[in-house]
């Protein structure tokens, strides 16, 4: 018995790496001409056969209690972090408040928020909640409810809000508890928290109707975030340049590929020598390529079977 469920673990393994390999390089090949939430759907693919297929495996048990260590264990550490948290956290002042009340009339945002300020040193403006959404500011932003960076910073957290992305990130939290251990699955979910943050940004410059008024509202909130990291309070945005460098490169040059929708070298070098012949394109011989590679692993997988 305990030889079958061995085997079959090792099968489920070869099928999710595999799924997981296959949906990262689709989204590099095409990414770039589908939407972030496109995106998001391809990169939730392999972690829904993930859950679905090891529960109808013999070690299904095995697997629901896994599945409900991570549960306790993520929920956890998310109770400690907001009891730390709260302490710090206080109702904000009328100004703010009506501020944020009237940008979320003007963007006909559904949902309705609870404005907080947050005292810490080195806050970061955010958007916590799973069901009751809470917009945190961090102290001493009471007087800029007229500031243009704080439009920008208030229309990035209620694009969150709007699409539930607090919840959202959450399960990606505990989806990287239980599969982190590998390494596709964590690209893939660092791929999806990016995607997440470029969707919001996209719905908030859109709001602004200046993507380049909220890009430099964008960095300036994080090298505000750099400095108090480094000053010892610690930001999340400040431990992700690479991260911040993308959502301003794709606010900026929104025609082109983002950066890590970039084509991997053997096809990117392939790419460049298609473009030098006429009737050579890359989606074709991509297609073609792809089409062999799934034959062949069909094949070996007929032959072992």
């Amino acid at each position: 018995m305990a030889t079958a469920e061995f085997s079959t673990l090792l099968l489920w393994l070869g099928a999710f790496t595999v799924i997981l390999a296959d949906v990262l390089l689709i989204v590099r090949v095409a990414g770039p001409f589908s939407p972030p939430r496109t995106r998001q759907a391809w990169l939730l693919t392999p972690f829904g056969f993930a859950m679905l297929s090891a529960l109808l495996t013999p070690a299904r048990w095995l697997a629901l209690g896994l599945l409900g260590l991570a549960v306790i264990v993520h929920g956890a550490g998310h109770l400690a972090w907001l009891r730390g948290l709260g302490g710090a956290i206080g109702s904000a002042p009328d100004g703010p408040v009506a501020r944020v009340e009237a940008l979320r009339r003007r963007w006909q945002v559904q949902c309705r928020v609870r404005v907080c300020v947050d005292r810490t040193e080195g806050a970061s403006p955010a958007m916590l909640g799973l069901w009751q959404q809470t917009l945190v500011l961090p102290g001493g932003w009471e007087s800029r409810s007229d500031d243009r960076e704080f439009e920008a910073v208030v229309a990035h957290e209620l694009a969150h809000a709007e699409r539930r992305d607090p919840l959202r990130i959450w399960l990606l939290g505990l989806l990287r508890s239980l599969l982190g251990w590998h390494p596709l699955a964590r690209r893939a979910l660092d791929h999806l928290a990016l995607e997440i943050e470029l969707e919001a940004d996209r719905q908030a410059a859109s709001w602004l109707d200046d993507r380049r008024a909220y890009a430099l509202a964008l960095a300036r909130w994080a090298d505000q975030a750099e400095a108090a990291a480094r000053s010892g309070a610690g930001a999340r945005l400040a431990g992700r340049p690479r991260t911040l460098l993308i959502r301003l490169r794709v606010l900026l040059d929104p025609t082109s590929p983002a950066p890590h929708l970039s084509l991997p070298r053997p096809l990117a070098a392939l790419d460049r020598r298609s473009r030098r012949g006429p009737g050579r394109e890359l989606p074709a011989a991509f297609a073609l390529a792809y089409q062999g590679f799934w034959l062949a692993l069909f094949e070996v997988a007929r032959r072992l079977w």
